[in-house]
């Protein structure tokens, strides 16, 4: 188990929301960093496999970013991990790939709320399932405000995502 002080968390979850609000490509905008020894080895956000619409989640662009030195390090993302593969996701859940790259500790800011056939809190259960400690940034959104001026749940946006289900 990693742990961090408050400010290492505001610092590395910062980083997530900043890469999320520049760099997402589809809504929910999340970004996702690897934390090793209080360095970020590896970034990544909601984006598309190359040449495709198909969806890339940025836990999973962060962890092949870091490469080898996933193993054993933290993984900070905005929003808890998915655990299912939809249809139109060739790759496998993001909570497999946590484990299977060795993550010790995954850091999340919001539960998934929104996203279809899941239900919120399922990924941190799956996560401890295979041993990695979880912990919630609860302060995400007052960080958003603060970083970026607009929160990550913009509720315009919430509401056209929903409506297009």
């Amino acid at each position: 188990m990693i742990t961090f002080t408050d400010e290492e968390m505001h610092y590395f979850m910062g980083e997530c929301a900043y890469i999320a609000m520049q760099n997402a490509q589809y809504w929910p905008k999340v970004g996702a960093v690897v934390v090793k020894k209080g360095s970020v080895v590896g970034r990544g956000y909601s984006g598309h496999i190359d040449g495709t619409r198909l969806p890339l989640h940025a836990e999973r662009m962060a962890l092949d970013d870091a490469g080898r030195q996933a193993k054993g390090a933290a993984l900070f993302t905005t929003l808890e991990p998915c655990t299912k593969i939809s249809q139109n996701q060739l790759l496998g859940s993001c909570c497999d790939y946590i484990a299977e790259q060795g993550i010790d500790t995954v850091v999340f800011g919001m539960l998934d709320e929104h996203s279809h056939g899941f239900c919120p809190g399922e990924g941190i259960a799956k996560l401890q399932s295979h041993g990695i400690y979880v912990v919630q940034y609860a302060k995400l959104n007052t960080l958003m405000e603060e970083k970026l001026s607009k929160p990550l749940t913009d509720r315009t946006v919430v509401r056209k995502w929903v409506n297009r289900r």
